[in-house]
């Protein structure tokens, strides 16, 4: 119990006034209750305070004698609880163990901007889906539902740039994602080497995530560099192909439609130590990435304790309202055995 405390504490200063409040009545007070009812019985009654209105002598006011010492305890134990009862006393108590796990991320995410990333591998009869359209709907996605780190974005076709350097605001790289469209830095994808290389350069990564529909022309970078450079960082590269897995003879946008060259993503990934994931379809995009994101970063696990106020201030009122008809019933006893049957 010595974790009790008080939620009103302030109406402990009442107490402080229990001494003063007895020398006043005392000093100016008239009739006591039991006087009250033993007067009320003989017919000699009057206010208490009706010497003080009216300038009549206490003397008008037959005295029958006072309580005894122990009426006079169970008032200041009735007082003393009705205090305890405003200051409201009570103890936190765990109704709730709750553990989260969060995670911190370092990633850096290198996209394919080439005019093949219009194609629209993602598409519904109602509504057609690019490649490009699919990535952004999933990368926005994974930025929601991610808890820490920072976060990279590069993008690539026939040359590349950092679209994004690292960053702790994962709103500005939701933002950023809107402004992502193929032909933004040429039709081909010549340059998925620059790309990667500009994504290891950055700090304390955990992964570089490479989402493209494959490698179709040699890279102005050789992959082989890429490769000893995330081997030499201890940098893991997981790739992600978008797009379908065999080819279709149609054409689209005026483009012959292509598949996904898995290999060269494959190897990327396997060499490094990261996984290749080929996906066909946006819920399998989503998928991917967040077997990434768990396969990724450094969790931890935060506990913490869902408290309730336990409060006894109703216990107090209940014993203050049964000390008070002992206190009744005590008067009403002790008038009549001095004079006889009483009123009620």
């Amino acid at each position: 119990m010595t974790d009790i405390t008080f939620a009103q504490p302030y109406w402990g200063w009442l107490l402080m006034l229990l001494p003063l409040w007895w020398i006043l009545h005392r000093r100016f007070g008239g009739q006591n209750l039991l006087e009250i009812v033993k007067n009320g019985r003989t017919g000699h009654f009057r206010h208490p305070f009706f010497h003080v209105f009216l300038g009549a002598k206490k003397s008008a006011v037959k005295i029958l004698g006072g309580p005894p010492w122990w009426l006079r305890l169970l008032q200041n134990v009735m007082v003393v609880v009705g205090v305890l009862a405003l200051m409201q006393p009570g103890r936190e108590q765990v109704v709730q163990q709750v553990e989260t796990v969060h995670a911190r991320h370092q990633l850096a995410f290198v996209v394919e901007s080439s005019v093949t990333m219009t194609l629209p591998d993602y598409s519904s009869d109602d509504a057609p889906v690019s490649r490009m359209d699919a990535v952004r709907g999933a990368l926005e996605a994974l930025m929601k539902r991610l808890d820490q780190g920072r976060y990279g974005l590069v993008l690539y076709g026939e040359q590349a740039a950092t679209w994004l350097p690292q960053t702790q605001d994962r709103q500005l790289f939701i933002d950023t994602l809107s402004r992502l469209q193929p032909y933004l830095l040429g039709r081909t994808d010549e340059g998925v080497g620059a790309g990667l290389g500009l994504a290891l350069r950055q700090e304390n990564l955990d992964a570089v995530v490479l989402i493209s529909d494959g490698i179709n022309r040699p890279s102005h970078i050789s992959l082989t560099q890429v490769v000893a450079l995330a081997q030499a960082r201890k940098v893991p590269l997981f790739t992600v192909g978008v797009g379908a897995g065999k080819a279709r003879a149609r054409e689209t946008a005026g483009l012959i439609f292509q598949p996904l060259d898995a290999g060269p993503l494959r190897q990327l990934a396997s060499l490094t130590g990261g996984q290749f994931f080929a996906i066909h379809d946006a819920d399998g995009l989503q998928q991917a990435l967040a077997a990434i994101e768990r396969k990724t970063g450094t969790r931890w696990t935060e506990s913490r304790q869902i408290k309730q106020w336990q409060d006894f201030s109703p216990w107090l009122m209940g014993v203050l309202l049964a000390l008070m008809g002992l206190y009744g019933a005590l008067i009403w006893w002790l008038a009549r055995r001095e004079g006889g049957n009483v009123p009620l």
